[in-house]
């Protein structure tokens, strides 16, 4: 598609430029920006809202957890079974990866275990 056309279908509002990127989507009545600059807008909106209601969203949190602590085991136990093969080959796949760094926190864990029983 050259300019002349672009253009000429830009005008007949049946393509439309979005406000932040400049790239170039169907026309739709009032939308001004396209679905990815939207995405990271509402992102960056719900991250916002977020960090600034972080207490009150962790109380929320453990208040729900605590009142459907029950129904939520039951569902991760479900899964667990259902999706056992897949489960344990990721744990596996993330040891290998990690194996230097889990066996320091282990050693760690160990000594510190072994140095409070002494005491």
């Amino acid at each position: 598609m050259d300019e002349d056309e672009l253009l000429e279908k830009i005008i007949n509002k049946e393509l439309t430029i979005c406000e932040t990127c400049d790239s170039i989507f169907t026309y739709i009545p009032q939308k001004v920006f396209c679905d990815e600059c939207n995405r990271i807008r509402w992102n960056a909106q719900k991250k916002a809202y977020y960090e600034k209601n972080r207490e009150k969203h962790n109380t929320q949190c453990k208040a729900y957890y605590e009142k459907n602590r029950e129904k939520i085991l039951a569902q991760q136990k479900a899964y667990y079974e259902k999706n056992r093969e897949k489960s344990l080959a990721q744990s596996k796949a993330y040891y290998e990866k990690n194996r230097e760094k889990m066996s320091a926190q282990m050693k760690a864990h160990y000594h510190a275990k072994k140095k409070n029983a002494s005491k």
